[in-house]
C-alpha cells in the first residue's frame, strides 16, 4: 500500500481492493502482492503492485467532472460547423427524449443560441465536453465525456442526466 500510496487512485481501485480482499487474497494468507486484474473490474487492488502505465485521468476511468488532474484540452468553438452539429444534435436528442415521455406539451421547445463551452480531450476514448443554453428560458445542459470524435458524424448517445432535461424543460407558470 506505500507503494500505492503517492498515486491516483479511484473508487473503481477501492472497489477492486474490497473484492481482492473478500475473493482473492484469502487463499496466499494476504501476501499476494504480484499485479492482478480483477476479470470485469476496472481498477487495481491497493494491496497488489499497480500496473506501471501511468495513472492521470487520460488513463483511468475517472469521469471527467471529477478528474482533478489538469488535462491537455483543445477548445472547439471557433469550429462553427461542429458546434452546429452538435448542438442540432443535442437538441434533437431532447426534444426525442420528451416526445418519449409524453411532456412536449408541458415543455419549452430548446432552440440553442449560444455554445459557453467546447472542448476536446484525448483519452482512452476520445471526450468532447459541452455546455449550451438558450437563455429564453433560462435552461443550461452541459455534457462531459461525449463519446463522438469531432471530426465524425456519429449519432448522439444516450445522455444519463434524463432528469436535469425533465427538470429545465417545464414551462414556468405566470
Amino acid at each position: 500500500m506505500r507503494e500505492n500510496a503517492g498515486r491516483l487512485q479511484s473508487h473503481y481501485d477501492t472497489r477492486a481492493t474490497i473484492l481482492d480482499i473478500l475473493k482473492y487474497q484469502p487463499s496466499s494468507n494476504f501476501t499476494d502482492r504480484s499485479t492482478y486484474q480483477i476479470p470485469g473490474e476496472k481498477g487495481n487492488s491497493y494491496l497488489r503492485h499497480q500496473p506501471s502505465t501511468p495513472r492521470n485521468c487520460e488513463t483511468l476511468p475517472i469521469p471527467e467532472q471529477y478528474c482533478i488532474c489538469q488535462s491537455n484540452t483543445t477548445s472547439m468553438l471557433k469550429d462553427k460547423k461542429l458546434t452546429e452539429r452538435l448542438s442540432k444534435s443535442l437538441i434533437d436528442y431532447i426534444h426525442g427524449k420528451l416526445d418519449g415521455w409524453n411532456l412536449t406539451s408541458l415543455c419549452h421547445k430548446f432552440e440553442v443560441e449560444k455554445f459557453f463551452v467546447l472542448n476536446y480531450r484525448l483519452r482512452q476514448k476520445p471526450l468532447v465536453s459541452l455546455s449550451l443554453g438558450p437563455p429564453k428560458n433560462g435552461a443550461k445542459f452541459k455534457k462531459f465525456g461525449w463519446p463522438p470524435p469531432p471530426t465524425t458524424l456519429a449519432p448522439v448517445p444516450d445522455i444519463p442526466e434524463d432528469i436535469c432535461i425533465l427538470k429545465c424543460c417545464l414551462k414556468r407558470k405566470i
